[in-house]
């Protein structure tokens, strides 16, 4: 059981979904029942995403996992057998346009529409998002803009191409 996004009830002075990065809306529960009720009633501190939910159920019904599939079975994450990752969120929606990294310390968003900003929290001192401290860490935002950076994927729609004239294409 897991949500897709959560929704903002003007925590950050906005509405609904789809404008923001806030943790009100990238950190959504995720509840996992395994066969034979392993684990039953655990609680996993450590942050897992979205992307883990395909290689829980390939490992669950015994079927390799791909070198290159995204994402690491909850059961490691249970059994302790992981190091926590950090989670990458975008959002293009309709002119809002934002991406960023959280860790288990931090968290990093650079906003491009309608604002042109970057935010910088510490999740522990600041877990309800309220002091941006990005201009009081500028390394630590240098290296979790790059880690968002090399995250994100290559548009597809980057080169465009028009054919014009008689012929056949």
């Amino acid at each position: 059981l897991v949500a897709d996004h959560g929704e903002e009830f003007l925590d950050h002075g906005l509405w609904l979904h789809g404008r923001s990065l806030f943790d009100e809306l990238v950190r959504v529960p995720m509840v996992v029942k395994f066969p034979g009720n392993a684990w039953a009633g655990r609680r996993v501190a450590q942050q897992v995403q979205g992307l883990d939910i395909v290689p829980t159920v390939l490992e669950a019904l015994g079927v390799p996992l791909a070198s290159d599939l995204a994402g690491v079975p909850l059961q490691r994450v249970v059994r302790g057998q992981t190091q926590p990752r950090p989670a990458l969120a975008e959002i293009s929606h309709r002119g809002f346009v934002a991406h960023g990294v959280r860790t288990e310390q931090d968290k990093y968003v650079r906003r491009f529409s309608p604002d042109d900003d970057q935010l910088y929290f510490e999740r522990e001192r600041d877990p309800g998002e309220r002091v941006n401290r990005a201009s009081a860490a500028p390394q630590r935002v240098r290296q979790l803009e790059q880690q968002a950076e090399a995250g994100m994927a290559q548009n597809p729609f980057r080169y465009v191409l028009q054919l014009a004239g008689p012929g056949r294409f």
